[in-house]
Parts: structure tokens; C-alpha cells; sequence
């Protein structure tokens, strides 16, 4: 899950365009009382176009059609394609806004049209732009990041700065929304040098991309010291930015800021008291605004440092509140997020049918949501790739055309030419036309060779498609069913307050884990076969580490050794005796919250040979006559899985340094990875 909750980017173009764009507005009676008095020039035409602005949104697509069609006309009577484009713009906002998406689209293609065969850059930067607007607002960020691209190019060259740093603040949300932290950190950076230390009462919008993407960056490393200078320095830019949106009269960036910061204060510092601070006063800023979703996040965000700390009544209240808001206004994936929150609410009250139920409702929503956005996108390249085609159709004829012509012309020679000339020209066309025969019989069997590979081809290559999509669709609902098992196991242990019966809840939440991680390993792989094990090792003793380690406690963990890319079947068992080995050592190696080292070393010992060693520094294991360590079922699985694997497990004590090592040899038809 994202640290910053989600709902901003819902007001975010909002937001950015309602800072870079106000201006003083004149009255709309000055506007008319000014046209009654105009000549039929340009000054008439940008009044024509102020006053249709103005009352744009109370009029129907028919109507605005009327008086933009009035405003072309005098456009094009006077040469001014700006006024032309104007008025298409117009026209598509219209129908944007009733919802008519595809009419609005052609609008803004025919405005970019105009530009162009005026071959002015500004003006084709400003229609980019547009285009660039109209699909980020559908979640086609591809389409808008190749719009907001070429209208950058295009501003380059005119030097238009304000232009510029618009366009590199909503390349920099696009990189945001698909979760490419570092190139939206990039165009942030990018406006910020643009803009200069003269402009800070721009630099606050800067700013709130940059703690965003550094927050959330933060969540989705693994390596702890990268985690804490990541929030850091999200931290960092929010105190920057917040003063100035505060005093610049912002409250929709304003409410954003102190969001950031109350998360940071939450998950950073665990300090609820600072973290509720802030998340009031982005309540507060959110309702001045008349920012609901503003409102509904601030909410929910109080709901989880409420449940953090056990006041399950509180976080009710404030989540019920949050979820009916989002319902109201329709923002399906936030409902969800919140939804799965009231079910570890629910479990905290120890109404379980209510949060198994919540739970249940918010994952399944976003699986669906998840799946629709994917068929949305192979339907967008279906209709890229018929519309290429069109287009090569159309050169195609343009062609054969071309060369009707010339057969045309050839002919009017022959008719004109002399007998010895036409005798002549007559000789060589036979030649040649022999040879075209020939040739073209070669080329035709050759074609339908080719068209039959390509057929072939092609039916390889979707049945490879659909059966890597298959396979992807199942890994994930997989995973995310063993996501809710280990969900709902986390909710039954903080209600229970037996310790052993919370102790083995969440040893068995750390088995499922340790299974989901493959799963959504092999999900988000391009080769569904094989695991990365060393990837898979860090994500799975980031998980163990953090869950199981005492408060105030360092633990450090090291995976060397050969990388192998491993089967799903042993993946898993690997995966389950790494995890038993571990919470061993957690649990037993690091009494009284000491310090320690765990080392994880994978060692090829010949042509699919293998050992994985898992050692620690702790207190090493005792003689097997005052405890029976390997009868504890966790070492009895690893036994178990070592015999699964035609391997055995050998137990060693070390004696400089203390500590103990487990040791792993199996056989398996394995292929390493340099």
C-alpha cells in the first residue's frame, strides 16, 4: 500500500491548472458592453471568445457549436488561426464536459490540426497539452505522456517558461500515477531549475510532487536505511512546501501537506499526537475548500493511527465517515482502500462476519478494477493498431494510383512515338513485362509463404499471450487469497491477548506469507516459470525481520552466495525452510532484545547441486540433551522439505563466533543465474 493515500491525484489537474492559469477575470457585462462596441478584428474575437468562456458551463455542446462556429468564421475571414483554435478548444471543453469523450477528443484533434498548418509552435504546444489533459484524465497515461512529451518539445522552442514548467509538473504526476518514482522526482526537478529561486509562489506545486513520490518511493524499497532517507526527504519538501501554500492561500495543497506530514509522523516516527495534529489541520484546509475527497482522506487517515492504537470506536466512526463520502462521490478504488480498513477495524471490535465481509468486498473490487483497466488498455492498442493499419491501407491505394498514372503516361507515349520507337519500346516492354511475370509469380509464392508464417506466427503468439495472461491472472488472485488468510490471521492475533496462541497465529502468518511472496514474485515477473531467488530472499527477511524482531531491537540480515532461478514447486519449499530457520533464529538466537546478524548463503556444489545455509550470532543451539530443538515442528518441516527435496538438513554449533547454522543440500534440475 502507498504511504499517501491515493485520493489526491482526484484533484491534482484541478489543483496545478487552477494555480498556473487564474487571472484576473472582467466582469461579463464589461465583456458585453465591450462587443457592442468592437470592430470585426481580433480584439472582437478574443472578446467573443472571454464571454463564451465565462458561460461555458451553463451552456448545452449545441449551443457553444453556434457561437465557436461564429467565432471561426471572423477568425478565418481575418487569417488568425489562433482564433480559430481557440474556439475548437471551446468546443471540445464543452462536450468534455457532458461527458461526450469522443467528440470531445475529435475537437482537440482538429484544434491541433489548425496549429499545425499554422506552424505555430506555441500555439501546437497549447493543443498538445490539451490532448495530454483529456487522456490523463481516463488513465491513459501512456497516450498523455506522449502528448505532454512532443508539447514540451514544442515550448522548448519558444522559451515559454511558464509553459514549460506546467508541462514538466504534469509529466511528473503521469510518472507519479504509474509508480515510476524517479522519473516523476526527474521532471520535478526539472521545474523546479526551470522556474528558478525567483517564483516561490509556484515552487510549493513542485514541491508537493516531490514529498509525494519520495513518500511512496519509500514504501516500495526494501533496503531500511533507503526507506528512512526516502521519507526523510518527502519530509523535507512537505515543510518546505506546506509554509508557502499556507501563505500563498492554497487549501487544496495545504490539505495535501499536512497529509504527507501526518503520515510521516505516523509511519516514521510513530507519534500519534503530531500525526493527528496534522491530519486535522488537513481537514480543516480540505473543508474550506470544499474538497470532499480532501475531506474523505483526512478522515481515514485518523481511522488508522486511531486502529494503530487500539481505539477501535474512534476509527469506526472516522472510516464510516470516510467511506460514505467516497461512495457519494463515486471513487470506487478509495471506497475499496477504505473498505479493507474497516474490516481490521471490525476485527479489533471481534465482529468478525463485518470484517471478513468488508475485507472481502474492498480486495475484490480492486481485483475487478485491476482487470478492467487492463482490458481498457489492450482495447487502446487494438484501435492504435486498426488505425496504423488504415493508415498503411491508404498508402497502399495512394500507391497503386501513382502507378495507374504512370502506366496512363507510358501509353499516351506509345501513341505518340514513331513505328521504329514503338516497335522498340514494344520489344523492351515485353521483356520487361516478361520478367515482371516472372518475378511477380516468385513474389506471389513468396507472399503466401510468408502469409502463412505470419499466421502461424501470429496464433503462436497470442496462444503464448493468453496463456502468459492466464497464468499472471492466477498468480495474482493466488496471491491475493493468501494475502487475505494472512489478513485476516494478523486481525485474530491482535484481538487475542493469549501470547503463545498470538505467537503461533503469527508464525502461521508468516508460512502463508512466505507462500504469497512467490506468487506475487511470479506475477509481476516476465518469466513465469522461475523465481529470482534472491529477490524473493530480501522481500521475504524484510517481511521476517520486521515482523518478529523485539522493539528497539537491530537485526541485520545478509543474502550472498550464487543467484539461481528456481521452479514454483521448490521455490516454496525453499521459501518455507528459509522461513522456519529465521523465526527460529528470531524467536531463540537474540534473547533479552539483543542485537544480532542473520546470513542467508546460497552455494552451487556441483551440476545441480545445491546447498542454502541459514546461520546467525545469536546464542547458538543447546546440547540436544537440555532441549530438543529439532523436534519443534518448524524443524521438523525443514526435514521434512529437505527429504521432498532428495536432500538432507545438517545442524552444526559454531563456536567463534557463537551462533548456530543450518545447513540444506538438495538436488534439483535447477538452472543458476549469473
Amino acid at each position: 500500500m502507498k504511504y499517501p493515500s491515493l485520493t489526491f491525484r482526484h484533484a491534482c489537474w484541478y489543483a496545478v491548472w487552477s494555480v498556473l492559469l487564474v487571472g484576473a477575470q472582467t466582469p461579463t457585462d464589461s465583456l458585453k458592453s465591450r462587443l457592442d462596441q468592437s470592430k470585426p478584428d481580433t480584439n472582437r474575437v478574443n472578446l467573443l471568445d472571454q464571454l463564451l468562456a465565462r458561460q461555458l458551463s451553463g451552456l448545452s455542446p449545441e449551443e457553444v457549436n453556434r457561437r465557436a462556429g461564429e467565432i471561426i468564421r471572423l477568425s478565418q475571414q481575418l487569417a488568425y488561426p489562433k482564433g480559430v483554435v481557440t474556439a475548437i478548444r471551446r468546443q471540445a471543453e464543452s462536450y468534455q464536459n457532458k461527458g461526450r469523450l469522443e467528440e470531445a477528443k475529435k475537437c482537440y484533434e482538429r484544434a491541433l490540426a489548425v496549429a499545425q498548418r499554422a506552424k505555430d509552435p506555441g500555439l501546437a504546444a497549447t493543443c498538445q497539452n490539451d490532448l495530454g489533459i483529456f487522456y490523463a484524465r481516463q488513465n491513459r497515461y501512456a497516450e498523455a505522456m506522449r502528448h505532454f512529451t512532443r508539447s514540451a518539445r514544442l515550448a522548448e522552442q519558444t522559451g515559454d517558461v511558464d509553459r514549460l514548467f506546467s508541462l514538466y509538473i504534469n509529466l511528473a504526476n503521469i510518472s507519479f500515477y504509474q509508480d515510476l518514482y524517479q522519473e516523476a522526482l526527474a521532471y520535478g526537478e526539472r521545474a523546479e531549475k526551470i522556474l528558478g529561486p525567483q517564483r516561490p509562489e509556484k515552487l510549493f506545486i513542485v514541491w508537493e510532487i516531490m514529498a509525494r513520490s519520495y513518500l511512496n518511493w519509500a514504501a516500495e524499497v526494501s533496503n531500511p536505511a533507503n526507506r528512512k532517507a526516502y521519507l526523510e526527504k518527502g519530509y523535507y519538501y512537505a515543510r518546505k512546501g506546506v509554509a508557502i501554500a499556507e501563505a500563498s492561500q492554497q487549501p487544496v495543497y495545504a490539505a495535501a501537506y499536512h497529509i504527507h506530514l501526518g503520515i510521516y509522523y505516523h509511519l516514521a516516527k510513530r507519534d500519534p499526537r503530531r500525526a493527528l495534529a496534522h491530519f486535522n489541520k488537513s481537514l480543516d484546509y480540505a473543508q474550506r475548500a470544499d474538497w470532499q475527497m480532501g475531506v474523505a482522506d483526512a478522515n481515514q487517515q485518523m481511522a488508522r493511527v486511531y486502529r494503530d492504537n487500539r481505539e477501535f470506536g474512534r476509527a469506526l466512526t472516522l472510516a464510516l465517515k470516510a467511506l460514505a463520502t467516497a461512495r457519494t462521490y463515486r471513487e470506487a478504488r478509495v471506497a475499496a482502500d477504505i473498505q479493507k480498513e474497516l474490516g481490521e477495524i471490525y476485527a479489533g471490535l471481534d465482529k468478525y462476519p463485518e470484517a471478513y465481509r468488508h475485507y472481502r468486498t474492498g480486495t475484490m473490487v480492486l481485483d475487478t478494477l485491476a482487470r478492467e483497466e487492463r482490458e481498457k488498455q489492450v482495447f487502446n492498442l487494438q484501435v492504435q493498431f486498426d488505425s496504423e493499419r488504415k493508415g498503411f491501407e491508404i498508402e497502399r491505394l495512394q500507391q497503386r494510383n501513382q502507378l495507374q498514372e504512370a502506366k496512363a503516361a507510358m501509353q499516351v507515349l506509345i501513341r505518340n512515338g514513331s513505328i521504329a520507337g514503338l516497335l522498340g519500346v514494344s520489344l523492351l516492354l515485353g521483356l520487361l513485362y516478361n520478367r515482371f511475370r516472372l518475378k511477380q509469380r516468385a513474389n506471389r509464392e513468396l507472399e503466401i509463404k510468408q502469409t502463412e508464417i505470419n499466421q502461424r506466427n501470429r496464433q503462436l503468439q497470442n496462444s503464448v499471450e493468453e496463456k502468459d495472461t492466464l497464468l499472471k491472472e492466477i498468480h495474482h488472485r493466488v496471491k491475493n487469497n493468501l494475502q487475505l488468510i494472512s489478513s485476516l490471521l494478523s486481525l485474530q492475533q491482535q484481538a487475542n491477548q493469549d501470547e503463545v496462541v498470538a505467537g503461533a497465529i503469527r508464525e502461521s502468518q508468516s508460512r502463508v506469507k512466505s507462500i504469497a511472496l512467490i506468487h506475487e514474485k511470479l506475477y509481476h515477473s516476465e518469466t513465469l516459470a522461475k523465481i529470482d531467488f534472491h529477490g524473493y530472499l530480501r522481500d521475504l527477511m524484510e517481511h521476517l525481520v520486521g515482523s518478529f524482531r523485539a522493539r528497539n531491537q537491530h537485526i541485520s540480515y545478509s543474502i550472498g552466495g550464487e543467484n539461481a532461478l528456481f521452479d514454483i514447486d521448490t521455490a516454496v519449499r525453499l521459501g518455507l525452510a528459509v522461513n522456519e530457520l529465521v523465526v527460529n533464529a528470531l524467536k531463540h538466537a537474540f534473547p533479552d532484545a539483543r542485537n544480532g546478524e542473520i546470513r542467508i548463503h546460497l552455494t552451487r556444489q556441483g551440476p545441480h547441486q545445491y546447498q542454502l545455509s541459514v546461520a546467525d550470532s545469536g546464542v547458538g543451539l543447546p546440547p540436544p540433551t537440555e532441549a530438543q530443538p529439532t523436534g519443534a515442528l518448524g524443524l521438523r518441516l525443514v526435514g521434512t522439505i529437505a527429504r521432498q527435496l532428495n536432500g538432507q538438513l545438517r545442524v552444526e554449533r559454531t563456536e567463534n563466533p557463537t551462533g548456530s547454522a543450518f545447513h540444506l543440500q538438495f538436488r534439483e534440475p535447477l538452472e543458476a543465474v549469473a
